[in-house]
């Protein structure tokens, strides 16, 4: 556990550089307990993990991918039948008011 013995003299060095500060300020320095309360929870969760999370196979991302990419491809293409209809409406009744007016 080389870590704990690097983290220890870390801490030895960074106290004899907080001695070495000026008084005016030392008032902004934290405590002792607050830095050992602080390396003392460092510690306590340097040693958990979070659980590992395998990916999918790239037979099911490859799946997912293709199928996520049809659903983009048929909503893209309702939107353009939708506008085109919406457009056709417009131009015809555009017409139809033309032809009545004259």
């Amino acid at each position: 556990m080389k870590w704990k013995a690097d983290l220890d003299a870390l801490v030895q060095q960074t106290m004899r550089l907080v001695k070495n500060v000026p008084d005016e300020h030392a008032k902004y320095m934290p405590t002792l307990s607050v830095v050992e309360e602080v390396l003392i929870g460092a510690s306590r969760s340097a040693g958990t993990f979070a659980p590992m999370v395998w990916p999918k196979s790239e037979r099911e991302e490859i799946i997912e991918r293709v199928a996520s990419f049809k659903a983009h491809q048929q909503r893209t293409q309702h939107e353009r039948e939708d506008y085109y209809t919406r457009t056709i409406a417009k131009a015809r009744n555009l017409l139809a008011s033309r032809r009545l007016d004259n």
